[in-house]
């Protein structure tokens, strides 16, 4: 009966063993496949932050599935032709603020973080902060989405929200031009009261 007992507990050991091997294997095997997409989306990724920070409306569009979805910080929503390439198509290779001003714009990207839900669904999360020139306009924490269709990844679905931190060169920068506008109207406004009324002149006949 001891001898029975044992055999069973030892058979059961195995299939455990084998079991957790097999599924450590299927898990590694896996991940190696998803390390092989992340590093395609993530290619993606910077093409699309690319097109949407110069306003290349086309090279934008040809990353967006068609159903792609987008949700902004400010609670805005569009999808994507429709709206958001629409958008970019008016605003043109620049966005209007910027207009005149020679400032380069740039972005950056942290914490990203992959969660793949099937081998053709992958959902990214992270930061990205967003300058013009040296100072730090916003940055966003976001979500994104992409799915495989037809064997390329595409843009599904954006969700920003803005986490309200600012850099340090804008509050500077802001601080700086609210003093030099203050002093500009201050001497303005002091240089109008000193400046004496013009009188007419006077002819003195000899």
């Amino acid at each position: 009966m001891k001898f029975q007992q044992l055999a069973t507990c030892t058979v059961w050991a195995m299939v455990f063993f084998l079991g957790s091997s097999l599924t450590a294997s299927a898990q590694s095997a896996g991940a190696q496949n998803h390390a092989a997409d992340e590093q395609a989306i993530r290619v993606l990724e910077r093409q699309m932050f690319d097109a949407a920070m110069t306003g290349d409306a086309d090279a934008f569009e040809r990353l967006l599935a068609p159903e792609y979805y987008t949700i902004n910080h400010d609670g805005s929503f569009m999808d994507g032709r429709v709206g958001q390439v629409a958008l970019m198509r008016r605003m043109g290779k620049k966005a209007p603020p910027l207009k005149g001003l020679n400032l380069s714009v740039d972005y950056k990207l942290g914490d990203t973080k992959f969660r793949f839900l099937d081998d053709n669904t992958a959902l990214l999360t992270g930061w990205s902060a967003y300058y013009a020139g040296p100072i730090m306009l916003a940055r966003v924490r976001h979500t994104e989405g992409w799915v495989r269709q037809n064997g390329q990844w595409k843009f599904v679905h954006w969700q920003g929200t803005s986490d309200g931190l600012v850099g340090e060169w804008a509050t500077i920068a802001a601080t700086v031009l609210v003093t030099l506008l203050v002093s500009w109207l201050v001497r303005l406004g002091w240089r109008r009261w000193r400046k004496p009324a013009r009188r007419g002149k006077v002819v003195v006949e000899a």
